[in-house]
C-alpha cells in the first residue's frame, strides 16, 4: 500500500497520525539526518518506534538536472507572498534544518538574503521565516513524491492540513518556463486539469484521542478490514483518474465494494470500542496535460453520489504539473475542523 507523506512540518498533527496508522503503510515526513528524538514529538516517536515512520531526506530536491525549473518556480510562487513575510525576524521558532534542502538551493537562498546561519545555534540550523519554510517544502512536496515514484522507491501520497501549503503545492505559475525539459514533459507554466473529490466520509478516524499504541493494536487485529477499505478507496481514485468523464459510472461500479468495506471497518471499530468521526478530506487528482483546456464540472462542486449515507462531491480545478511521470499524482487536504454530515 502507499505511504502518507505529510508536509510541510516534521511532526504531523493527531488527525493525520490517526489516519496514517489506520490506513497507510507508513507515515513519511521530510526531516534532517540524526537521532529522531531530536526532532520528533511524543506521538511521532511512538509511530517511529512501531516501525511506521519513515524519514525522508530531501537533499535530492531539486536535482541538478532540474534546478533551473525548480528555482524559477520557487521565485514565481514567492511573488504571491508579501515580501516582508519572507524575511526572517527575531522569533526563536523561525529556523529550519539546512539538511532538508539541497546544497544548490541553500546557496541560492543565502545569496538572496532569505536565510542565514543561526548565531550560536549549532551545526545544521538556519534562520528562515515561517512563510519561506512553508513555500519551500510545499512547493517541493509533489515533486519529491513524484521523484520517489520515478525511482521505484515507493508510492507517496502528499497530505497536509494547512490550506496555504496545499495551495502552494498546486498553484500554477503565470507562464511557460524554458527549463530545457523534454518537449513531451509537462512544464510548470502549463496548468493541467485536476479533480477535487471529497472522500473524507470513506476514511473515518476516531472521534476522540486514542493512544497510538491502541491504534496500532487495532491496525494489526483488523488488518484485513482496513486494507479492504483503503484498497477500495484507492481503486475509486484510480478509476476517476482514468475515466474522469464518467464519474458517476465509476462510483456506481464500486459503491457496493466501498459500502461493504466501510461497514466492516466501522463494525470492527465498535468491537474495539472506537467511536468514529468522518472528517473532511479532499483529494486532488491531476489529469493528463491534454485535458488542460477542458472544464468538466463546476468549480464550486456538485453531488457525485452517496456511500453509506455520506455525500461524495466533485469539482474541477487546475493544478501545476510535477516534473515526473504524472502517474498517481494525487494529494490530500485535511480540514481537521470540519466534520461531514450524513445525507
Amino acid at each position: 500500500m502507499p505511504s502518507l507523506f505529510y508536509y510541510p512540518k516534521i511532526n504531523a498533527p493527531r488527525s493525520v497520525i490517526d489516519q496514517a496508522v489506520l490506513y497507510w503503510d507508513s507515515l513519511v515526513t521530510v526531516a534532517p539526518p540524526g537521532p529522531v528524538k531530536s526532532f520528533l514529538d511524543r506521538r511521532m516517536r511512538q509511530v517511529h518506534e512501531a516501525g511506521l515512520y519513515t524519514r525522508l531526506e530531501a537533499d535530492h530536491w531539486p536535482q541538478w538536472s532540474d534546478a533551473k525549473r525548480s528555482f524559477d518556480l520557487l521565485w514565481r510562487l514567492m511573488k504571491q507572498i508579501p515580501p516582508d513575510d519572507l524575511i526572517f525576524g527575531l522569533d526563536a521558532d523561525e529556523f529550519m534544518y539546512e539538511e532538508k534542502l539541497s546544497y544548490a538551493l541553500l546557496v541560492e537562498l543565502f545569496h538572496r538574503g532569505l536565510i542565514r546561519k543561526v548565531p550560536g545555534g549549532g551545526r545544521g540550523r538556519v534562520k528562515a521565516s515561517t512563510a519561506l519554510q512553508l513555500c519551500l517544502i510545499s512547493t517541493a512536496a509533489r515533486d519529491i513524491a513524484g521523484a520517489a515514484r520515478d525511482r521505484g522507491q515507493s508510492i507517496l501520497y502528499p497530505h497536509t492540513d494547512i490550506q496555504a501549503a496545499h495551495a502552494l503545492a498546486h498553484l500554477p505559475v503565470d507562464h511557460e518556463v524554458d527549463s530545457g525539459l523534454d518537449p513531451g514533459r509537462s512544464q510548470p507554466g502549463r496548468p493541467v486539469l485536476s479533480l477535487e473529490v471529497e472522500i473524507g466520509g470513506l476514511l473515518p478516524v476516531p472521534d476522540h484521542e486514542v493512544a497510538v499504541q491502541d491504534l496500532i493494536v487495532f491496525r494489526e487485529r483488523y488488518s484485513d478490514e482496513r486494507r479492504r477499505l483503503i484498497t477500495a478507496v484507492d481503486r475509486l481514485v484510480g478509476d476517476l483518474r482514468q475515466h474522469h468523464d464518467h464519474p458517476r459510472a465509476v462510483l456506481a461500479a464500486i459503491r457496493q465494494e466501498l459500502e461493504r468495506a466501510l461497514a466492516d471497518l466501522e463494525h470492527a471499530g465498535r468491537s474495539a470500542r472506537l467511536t468514529w468521526r468522518r472528517r473532511s478530506l479532499t483529494i486532488s487528482i491531476a489529469l493528463a496535460s491534454a485535458y488542460a483546456g477542458q472544464k468538466l464540472f463546476p468549480e464550486a462542486g456538485w453531488f457525485l453520489g452517496a456511500v453509506s449515507g455520506t455525500a461524495i462531491n466533485i469539482a474541477t480545478n487546475t493544478t501545476r504539473p510535477t516534473n515526473s511521470s504524472m502517474a498517481n499524482d494525487v494529494s490530500y487536504l485535511h480540514r481537521v475542523r470540519s466534520a461531514l454530515a450524513r445525507t
